[in-house]
């Protein structure tokens, strides 16, 4: 008995360079015969230079359909158990000689002899149960590694030399779908995992992925943003190109499956975001978006809330600034600002420097109308009006100039509306940055800087870090600099500017301040000395001591008094 090479001409023209690829794609070929054959164990083996591949599947009755491929178009009918997969050792590249044996049939040939189309004759052999293929190899590999790398998702034993080799799994999460489960990590290191599995087989699915990534904005930025391994069902009718299964066939059923993924996607991420946040309010809690930005990538919660109409304002807690300022300009760094989540509903309106934006939407929070935040590029620049500027404060960079400013301007409006204060750059002559105005009478505005210094000093650090400035070219030492820290730089330059008398007095109850620090010190030492020594000269000593300190009380009480100066007397 004989059996006879018979390939179709379209597949023989594609042998060398589609089907017979190296050792890792044949190992993988006989793996996806051995499933498919119904096996529960393939084993390898490596004597010398012979590889043996055995299964304990169906087997193969009949040599012939082992030699025939080809003749239906790589179809599942020709595929199944054997073809297509098993003559894929038959690669003059990596093997010498091939034999197979099934059942009591072994058929033994050379690449150059199925090549030839010669009459290959059939040899009775002992009973082998399942499928087995042995090949002489030219070269001995490191088949542990390259058994492992192609064992694939299979729900079967796979050993090498004995030693199991267990089978892969698909990482990260899992979304359940009607097409199959859709795998999904985040983690860049899942680059080189493959994004599809046909029949337990890495396949090819970035087709799918970018229909589906169509369908949505939300969906597009979770495909964008994540490694998705897609299982996929064959009940779904999606299939993949053969012979060599890297990509998807293209067809309406690859494109109901994208729209089912689509689908499956955003039910996820919805059903993740709306448990957490308040999607019917005008504005999202900032803790609310902290402890859900990190489930998925930033990007998915962004285009998510961008799709319900939500958009962000800058700084909503300006108080929380700060910057660490360095000699060398390259270690500074700024924290504290936050983005909020308002509805774009809301009147907003657009600036275009963020203290600006930061500015708009502190005074949004204070309920000042119209509702004030930050829209896109498409909306209009506010309108700020205001009358002449009293510059109170600046600071110089020894290069670039003045780098901050604050002023007084007696009346101020935001599009015809009055307002407490404003961050702008169209207030303050000669300077380009961005200004820290205040409204009202130096008195008024003095009351607003109390109440609100900490926020006002985190705007000003938020312009401040823009410019990124060398501490002692603007004065300041190195280190941090909070916004309570520029508070009560700008309250100390308000007053020095509109109150001058008032800063002489500062000064005056500073100086006085220190000099009773200095007499209550020395009262405190004099006090268990006149107790343990009833001296009169003593006495009389810590007596003067406790007057000089009642009269720097009184000087300080009265110069705080008639300037409005904040202290407070310590009682000895």
């Amino acid at each position: 008995m004989s059996v006879t090479p018979r390939l179709s001409s379209g597949l023989l023209r594609q042998l060398p360079t589609r089907f017979f690829g190296g050792l890792p794609a044949t190992i993988q070929e006989l793996l996806q015969n051995a499933l498919r054959a119904g096996a529960t164990t393939v084993e390898f083996t490596l004597e010398r230079h012979v590889l043996r591949v055995r299964d304990d599947g169906r087997g193969l009755h009949d040599p012939q359909l082992l030699m025939t491929a080809g003749e239906s178009g790589w179809d599942e009918n020709v595929i199944n158990p054997a073809g297509l997969g098993a003559l894929s050792v038959l690669n003059p590249d990596f093997a010498s000689h091939v034999r197979y044996t099934s059942g009591s049939w072994a058929v033994e040939l050379t690449p150059e002899d199925f090549a030839s189309g010669r009459p290959l004759p059939v040899q009775t052999a002992a009973f082998t149960p399942g499928f087995e293929v042995a090949v002489t190899l030219k070269q001995v590999h490191d088949l542990k590694a390259m058994i492992a790398q192609r064992r694939g998702y299979a729900p079967i034993t796979v050993r090498f030399q004995g030693e199991e080799i267990p089978a892969r799994v698909p990482h990260g999460r899992v979304i359940d779908t009607p097409v199959g489960p859709l795998w999904f990590a985040r983690d860049a290191s899942f680059h080189d995992h493959p994004t599809g599995i046909w029949e337990s087989f890495p396949t090819g699915a970035s087709q799918v992925y970018a229909r589906a990534a169509a369908l949505d904005p939300v969906v597009r930025a979770f495909v964008g943003k994540h490694h998705l391994c897609w299982q996929i069902d064959p009940a779904c009718g999606v299939r993949p190109i053969l012979p060599d299964r890297t990509q998807l066939i293209e067809d309406q059923a690859l494109d109901r499956a994208a729209q089912v993924l689509s689908d499956s996607i955003l039910a996820l991420v919805t059903g993740t975001y709306s448990a957490e946040l308040d999607l019917g309010a005008l504005q999202l809690d900032d803790k609310a978006v902290d402890r859900v930005k990190e489930t998925f990538t930033p990007g998915v919660l962004e285009a998510f809330l961008h799709s319900r109409g939500f958009t962000r304002s800058v700084l909503s807690a300006p108080a929380d600034a700060s910057v660490s300022l360095y000699c060398d300009t390259d270690d500074n760094t700024a924290w504290g600002w936050r983005d909020t989540w308002i509805q774009v509903s809301q009147p907003a309106l657009y600036a275009a420097r963020d203290p600006e934006q930061a500015a708009l939407h502190h005074l949004r929070t204070l309920g000042v109308q119209p509702a004030l935040g930050c829209a896109d590029e498409r909306a209009p620049v506010p309108e700020v009006t205001a009358s002449a500027a009293q510059v109170f404060f600046t600071l110089n960079d020894h290069w670039c100039g003045m780098i901050a400013a604050a002023a007084v301007c007696e009346n101020l409006t935001l599009q015809g509306q009055p307002v407490p204060f404003l961050m702008t750059g169209t207030v303050v002559e000669g300077f380009a940055g961005t200004a820290l105005v205040l409204r009202g009478t130096p008195e008024e505005a003095e009351r607003y800087l109390r109440q609100h210094l900490t926020t006002l000093g985190g705007l000003m650090v938020m312009e401040l870090s823009h410019h990124n400035p060398n501490p002692d070219d603007i004065g300041v030492g190195e280190g941090d600099l909070s916004a309570a820290d520029v508070g009560a730089m700008l309250l100390d330059a308000f007053i020095g500017h509109f109150f001058p008398d008032r800063a002489e007095a500062q000064k005056h109850v500073i100086a006085l301040q220190e000099e009773r620090a200095r007499l209550y010190a020395a009262a405190q030492a004099m006090t268990p000395v006149v107790a343990r020594y009833p001296d009169a000269t003593y006495a009389a000593c810590l007596k003067e001591l406790r007057a000089q300190i009642s009269t720097h009380d009184a000087k300080i009480a009265a110069l705080t008094a008639e300037h409005r100066l904040d202290w407070r007397p310590c009682e000895p």
